[in-house]
């Protein structure tokens, strides 16, 4: 279940951004949530290296009243107003700010691996405009109001980068019931080649109970790492894989991903539930009853559409 905290509020959006990543072959970098207040600046450090070859960064918010600007280990600055001039992509969505570029970027010179930051500020205007939107929205909700003007607008900035430096993570189990283990495992390359004895990956697990506990992986071969965990308490266990290190070159790097695992009473039987005994008749007709009237609903509409098309159509 999902619930008001900054981690939960992001989390489906991150989960369709690191499938994605995924998909296009990217690894994330960094993955911070937070709040930001008018008034206060926040500087977010991320580390590049030179197997990296482009980057992504992305701000979500709840709100879109955070400003964005990039800076490259030279010091030089990038915003929305210079990057299309350095070949740089900006762009915004109704929630969302984000940078695309290849490396190096075009600066004389530390434009490519090192430290590079994320200043994120809140704009004062746009601040002030969305506290009266929301104040004169009917039905408003008072807490988030008070949550907004206290605290200030909730962020979780995303870095991606498409890379020749790559982790793998993934979670197994033996059993979907309480009590199974919880195998947690990733695996670091370089140019195909294992990241031997030069990383170290931490996992922060969130336990059902909202209780965190973190476990660092044994590195049991060659850039393969590994440790196990008992699933005690039924429900979702969320796994961020958190990997701190250095290239070949000895340039720091980072790399994040995010899993969940889940056990629960008659996991290994879900056909009843865990129950011994048949499935209840009343049940599974209620099941089909249910069905059957969802299914009337959506022929019904697509009945009306198709009058409405025909109708149109004839209007001609």
């Amino acid at each position: 279940m999902l619930s008001a905290n900054i981690d939960d509020y992001f989390r489906l959006t991150k989960y369709f951004l690191q499938i994605l990543a995924g998909v296009t072959n990217n690894n994330i970098i960094l993955d911070p949530n937070g709040y930001i207040a008018p008034g206060t600046t926040i500087s977010i450090p991320f580390y590049v290296n030179e197997a990296d070859i482009d980057g992504t960064v992305i701000l979500l918010t709840d709100y879109p009243v955070v400003d964005i600007i990039l800076e490259t280990p030279g010091g030089d600055l990038i915003n929305s107003g210079n990057a299309a001039g350095l070949g740089i992509s900006y762009g915004e969505g109704s929630k969302s700010k984000n940078y695309k570029f290849t490396m190096p970027v075009a600066f004389p010179a530390n434009n490519h691996g090192g430290k590079w930051i994320a200043h994120l500020k809140v704009d004062k205007d746009d601040f002030k405009k969305y506290v009266s939107i929301l104040r004169d929205t009917k039905n408003n909700d008072p807490n988030a109001i008070q949550s907004f003007v206290t605290h200030g607008a909730r962020y979780s900035l995303v870095v991606n980068t498409y890379s020749n430096l790559k982790m793998e993570a993934a979670i197994y189990q033996d059993s979907l019931e309480p009590g199974s283990e919880m195998v947690l495992r990733a695996t670091l390359n370089e140019y195909g080649q294992p990241v031997e004895n030069r990383a170290v990956i931490n996992v922060e697990v969130e336990r059902p109970d909202n209780t965190q506990f973190v476990l660092q992986l044994d590195e049991i071969e060659a850039g393969v790492f590994e440790k196990s965990f008992p699933a005690q308490i039924s429900g979702t266990y969320f796994c961020r894989f958190v990997a701190r290190g250095a290239t070949l070159r000895g340039t720091a790097f980072t790399r994040e991903q995010t899993f969940t695992g889940a056990v629960f009473r008659g996991g290994d039987n879900p056909t009843n539930g865990g129950n011994t005994g048949t499935d209840d008749p009343s049940s599974i007709g209620e099941l089909i009853e249910k069905c059957c009237k969802n299914l009337t609903r959506i022929l019904i509409a697509i009945l009306i559409l198709l009058v409405i098309f025909i109708i149109l159509y004839l209007r001609r």
